[in-house]
């Protein structure tokens, strides 16, 4: 979810230009909408972003992270989730605005992440940087493995893997069982928690002023829309096993990332409350018993919108930037 508030501020150390777009065909008849900024010099990675609910390649977040990209050599491709944005058109059949934030769950988001990943790769043929926020993490982190597959077809590096903010059913407790966390707990907490949070606030999404018209967010925040799906998707995307929930998935997944150049990390706010300090501990522990390179970092009094209407939001850039800078150096 992105609530923005129209003030000069939020205007700093933001890309101003439209980026280039163009859509993809899915396997599953899904035309997703991707929007690409190319840097000022020879580009060195590209880097695919997928947005959260309720939001667009339409957001300041989005344009904070191609400011940073565009001086750096890295394109930048933001792609709107299946039912939003521009991506409203599958096997032809274009979808109502009432159905605009709606998503059929996290395995479809996954798979578009791995199809849209593999065309990334064979058309630049550069080091690949995969970031998600919030709905799109809990997909991301379902399609860890296949993205490292992919770029191993491709023989390109997998630079990093960003998973910011992952939704409550991306990060269930241990003693919680599957049934009853993804079918009643994750629904509940992201409907009632995070998104009663949002409605308080005065600007729920970008209001067509700041980034011009027209406005490819919702223009609601729908919350029928989204609760039969919102997070939950298929246990067994990847290999036909079912795993406790996400933390458990990405502890089978964290083993895949043991490769030259490939490392995650999970980023989340103190202040999320979605994500629990607890739930991060947990895949702390998760990581520090392997030999992952996969990490967690807590961003102190960060909100779940990390990227727009935090007001670090901008800072908390700087550190994930810097992370992938510094993972680029790694692989050389």
């Amino acid at each position: 979810m992105t609530r923005i508030a129209p003030s000069p501020q939020t205007m700093e150390r933001m890309e101003p230009n439209w980026g280039t777009d163009s859509f993809h065909d899915m396997s599953d008849g899904w035309k997703i909408h991707c929007e690409t900024w190319h840097p000022d010099s020879a580009p060195r990675a590209v880097w695919l972003h997928g947005h959260g609910w309720n939001e667009s390649t339409m957001t300041l977040g989005t344009r904070r992270l191609v400011h940073a990209c565009k001086s750096r050599g890295i394109v930048f491709v933001a792609h709107d989730l299946h039912m939003h944005g521009l991506s409203l058109k599958q096997n032809g059949v274009e979808y109502p605005e009432v159905m605009r934030s709606s998503h059929q769950g996290a395995n479809v988001i996954a798979r578009h992440y791995v199809e849209l990943s593999k065309a990334l790769v064979a058309q630049y043929s550069l080091p690949l940087i995969v970031s998600s926020h919030s709905a799109s993490a809990v997909a991301h982190i379902m399609a860890t493995a296949d993205l490292v597959q992919v770029c191993k077809d491709a023989g390109v590096p997998l630079a990093c893997q960003l998973y910011l903010a992952p939704t409550p059913s991306g990060l269930s407790p241990a003693w919680c069982p599957d049934c009853f966390f993804e079918q009643l707990c994750a629904k509940c907490c992201c409907a009632c928690t995070c998104c009663a949070k949002a409605t308080e606030e005065p600007a729920l999404v970008n209001p067509g002023l700041i980034l011009g018209s027209p406005d490819r967010n919702a223009t609601f925040l729908r919350i029928s829309n989204v609760c039969v799906n919102m997070c939950t998707g298929s246990a067994d995307y990847s290999d036909g096993k079912k795993y406790r929930g996400a933390r458990a998935r990405m502890a089978k997944e964290a083993a895949n990332l043991d490769v030259p150049g490939a490392a995650g990390r999970v980023w989340a706010g103190s202040k999320d409350p979605g994500v629990s300090l607890a739930r991060l501990h947990n895949f702390r522990t998760t990581f520090a018993a392997g030999e992952s390179r996969m990490s967690v970092e807590v961003l102190e009094d960060g909100v779940h919108d990390l990227l727009s209407s935090d007001p670090k939001a901008q800072a908390w850039i700087d550190q994930m930037v810097a992370y992938v800078e510094e993972q680029l150096r790694t692989i050389g």
